[in-house]
């Protein structure tokens, strides 16, 4: 708005308006300060005066809409339903941000969806992965094995050593593979990630990596539950060998 109309702070404004009855109305007044939000549209067409201004202008006394603006977004539930607890429904209509936010959620669901697609590409190509590595440990130590057997050891005892390697070797691995990807997101949050505008955004912002909770649980049972079932088949397969088409492996 300010670059259309070509003003900067200590300039003087005129601003003209139907009042609630039809007439019009028009006021003098000074410039300010220029704001900018993350809204290309609301940019283009906003501006801010007093409520005595504006009160003024429309030949009002009352207002049509009260913004409140929270500290931390999760509460925003919690704060509708104590409002409406204490506010007389059948006069107030209370909506929260994301009801009055249909683009957003429209964008958020679409990227909702595409990281569903690469969680499971990701949870794809981790489990083939931890299924190489396991089946060719396995089988190179196929001769080790067939010792152990030939020396009196069950073979269901053999499968039970071999799945207990692989829940520690799964255990070990996503708790490492956990805590370094905390010590890598915040060391990237602390230096930032420069984003280009979003859509409907004329600017743009810097990113940060939010450590949630819940997805690294996520991420270390994948990691444990893919290694474990990975060392399923070949600790059945390994129990049910010949002990002397173990012990001739190479």
């Amino acid at each position: 708005m300010a670059a259309a109309t070509k003003l900067k702070p200590g300039d003087r404004a005129t601003i003209l308006l139907h009042t609630v009855e039809g007439a019009l109305n028009s006021g003098e007044f000074e410039v300010l300060g220029i704001f900018r939000s993350f809204s290309k549209d609301y940019d283009s067409r906003a501006v801010r005066i007093t409520l005595p201004a504006v009160q003024e202008l429309m030949a009002l006394s009352s207002v049509n809409a009260v913004v409140l603006l929270l500290s931390h977004t999760e509460a925003t539930d919690r704060v509708a339903a104590s409002l409406s607890a204490q506010l007389d429904l059948n006069r107030y209509e209370i909506k929260t941000w994301r009801e009055l936010a249909d683009f957003y959620d429209k964008t958020a669901s679409l990227y909702e969806r595409q990281f569903v697609v690469l969680e499971l590409i990701i949870l794809l190509a981790v489990l083939l992965s931890v299924i190489n590595a396991v089946n060719m440990s396995v089988y190179e130590r196929t001769s080790e094995f067939g010792t152990l057997m030939a020396l009196g050891t069950r073979g269901s005892t053999v499968s039970r050593l071999v799945l207990l390697e692989n829940m520690l070797l799964g255990l070990i691995g996503s708790g490492g593979g956990a805590l370094v990807g905390i010590a890598l997101a915040g060391a990237i949050s602390a230096i930032g990630i420069p984003m280009p505008p979003p859509p409907n955004s004329s600017a743009g912002y810097v990113a940060a990596i939010r450590i949630d909770a819940a997805t690294v649980l996520t991420a270390f049972a994948i990691g444990f539950i893919a290694t474990v079932l990975a060392a399923w088949l070949p600790a059945r397969r390994i129990a049910r060998i010949p002990v002397v088409d173990a012990l001739r492996h190479a």
